[in-house]
């Protein structure tokens, strides 16, 4: 275990060291760091079992910067957490949290490796500190602060009433050995297996040899897609496209559109008013059929495309209540229409059975998805406080919904 000296800051000879002010803080939104950067406010060390946490109090707040054994990663794998409580007799916004780490490097520059999702450095005892970051609902950034600092900066939002916590995104951290041809690889692999990734993801076949070509059935870009006029028009160029070697289609979202095409005003297939039909002026679900069946007939593979952010479709607007708000109830509307919350399961069935659409009528084989993290945290969730659970855990629900409805 790495020792805990009072200031908080996890130390070891040779591996990391107490740095300046509080090793890990929460922003409260018109109130200010907590604890503060001066130092007033020192942790105590409390330890349950093998856990060990620096709890923060003062003024009703208290935060738990919390170190949990991870034994996947050996006997010097760790788990680090926040945990904060609103214990004063106000309604507060969290806005952001952070975990800071000072190393013991080895030489300037002793950054092993900074590749998404890690930061490894190599430490003055000879061994890697690796931190890690795993995303289930809001993003976590770790990047290195100079001289061995390591940061992960948590875009976690929460409303909490009085007596409510916050159980703030955690990374991991390590020690690993500095030694063999590729340690840094090695130690990635090893943190992807402790969380049950231990096998290469297998895409199909084609994937690997896949000639994209992004497209419309709607037209071209300098027509403002209005040149074309539909699947059954669009289907004669695919015995071109595939002579040219394209075996793959990302075909530009079908969905019935705020506006049929026209050259003056363009074709938006990025504004959805109907998430449930395939747009009969391009031809209908009987149309897209044909063109599908075409780009079979070819070789050719059929990704087609959804727009989650959709916030002119009849579904979106009979979900008022899952439009996303910002933090003082105003509605967020991007493009015009409202942006609707990715963490809805109201709105992921729709999704799904959009999917479920495209797969009945074309027999598509996968899915872009536009703006795909989301419309940002929705302070006037429904389903939860935890505001920032609508970008990457909502993203995550969305894309399972969407899978699932291409599957079923």
């Amino acid at each position: 275990m790495l020792r805990t000296p009072q200031s908080g800051w996890p130390a070891r000879d040779g591996v990391c060291k107490p740095g300046e002010g509080p090793a890990a803080h929460v922003s409260l939104v018109d109130i200010g760091q907590f604890p503060p950067a001066d130092g007033s406010v020192l942790p105590v060390a409390q330890q349950d079992g093998d856990v060990v946490a620096f709890v923060y109090v003062r003024d009703g707040f208290r935060l738990e910067d919390r170190f949990e054994p991870m034994p996947a990663l050996g006997p010097d794998g760790w788990r680090r957490s926040l945990v904060f409580t609103n214990g004063s007799d106000k309604v507060v916004d969290l806005g952001r949290a952070r975990l800071d780490l000072q190393t013991d490097p080895a030489t300037e520059g002793s950054v092993a490796w900074h590749q998404h999702p890690f930061h490894m450095v190599r430490t003055r005892s000879g061994k890697l500190l690796c931190v890690a970051k795993w995303n289930e609902s809001e993003n976590v950034r770790v990047h290195g602060l100079g001289e061995g600092g390591i940061r992960a900066d948590v875009s976690a939002s929460w409303r909490l009433a009085p007596g409510q916590s916050a159980q703030v995104q955690w990374v991991d951290v390590w020690l690993a050995r500095d030694t063999g041809d590729d340690p840094t690889r090695r130690e990635a692999r090893r943190w992807y297996a402790a969380h049950g990734i231990d096998q290469p993801v297998r895409y199909p076949d084609w994937v690997y040899r896949a000639i994209l070509c992004e497209t419309s059935a709607a037209g071209h870009i300098d027509s403002r897609f209005s040149d074309t006029g539909g699947f059954d028009a669009f289907a004669r160029q695919i015995p071109y496209l595939a002579a040219c070697g394209i075996n793959a289609l990302w075909l530009n979202a079908v969905q019935t559109h705020k506006q049929g095409a026209n050259p003056m005003a363009g074709w938006n297939h990025y504004g959805p008013r109907n998430q449930l039909e395939i747009d009969p002026i391009l031809g209908g679900a009987e149309g897209f059929s044909r063109l599908a069946g075409t780009m079979r007939d070819h070789g050719m593979h059929l990704i087609s495309e959804v727009v989650p952010h959709g916030g002119h479709s009849l579904q979106a607007r009979n979900l008022p209540e899952w439009h996303t708000r910002g933090r003082k109830g105003e509605l967020r509307k991007n493009w015009g229409g409202c942006g609707m919350d990715n963490a809805s399961p109201a709105w992921q069935d729709v999704l799904k059975r959009s999917m479920r659409m495209l797969a009945d009528a074309g027999a598509i084989e996968g899915v872009r998805i536009d703006v795909a993290p989301g419309q940002g945290p929705n302070w006037g969730s429904p389903r939860t406080n935890h505001a920032s659970h609508s970008t990457v855990g909502g993203c995550l629900e969305v894309m399972a919904a969407l899978r699932d409805g291409i599957r079923t």
